[in-house]
């Protein structure tokens, strides 16, 4: 049989602690990171929000924001301020808003109308 000695022991309970420490730190750290995750309002999942524009030719693009019904805006979804300087810009309305859902996030459609000059007319500084 062999002799264990002391110093072997020692050396034994040395590298158990060291096990014990490497699953508390790990522990410690994991927990933390989501106390972190949620103060700050992002937990497990995040969810993603895509707004997109489609023109009536039915090409789309996407875009930062959400627009709202009947908005007025140019030709790449930034939405105009009233009143218009001039009745000869190329200016879409809003017409309608179409949302897909989907595990994780959310596309927002939103379908778009030109306006003519003569209705352009209504919103004209003069």
């Amino acid at each position: 049989m062999e002799k264990i000695t002391t110093s072997s022991r020692k050396s034994e309970k040395i590298m158990n602690s060291k096990k014990i420490f490497s699953r508390y730190y790990t522990n410690v750290k994991i927990n933390s990171d989501l106390a972190t995750k949620r103060l700050f309002g992002y937990a497990f999942h995040m969810f993603l929000s895509e707004y997109f524009i489609v023109y009536p030719e039915g090409d789309s693009q996407e875009i930062q924001n959400r627009l709202s019904l009947n908005q007025l805006v140019d030709i790449n979804g930034n939405p105009l301020e009233l009143p218009l300087p001039t009745n000869r810009m190329i200016v879409f309305r809003v017409i309608k808003v179409r949302t897909n859902d989907y595990k994780g996030g959310s596309k927002t459609y939103h379908y778009l109308e030109q306006v003519d000059a003569r209705e352009l007319m209504e919103y004209v500084e003069e």
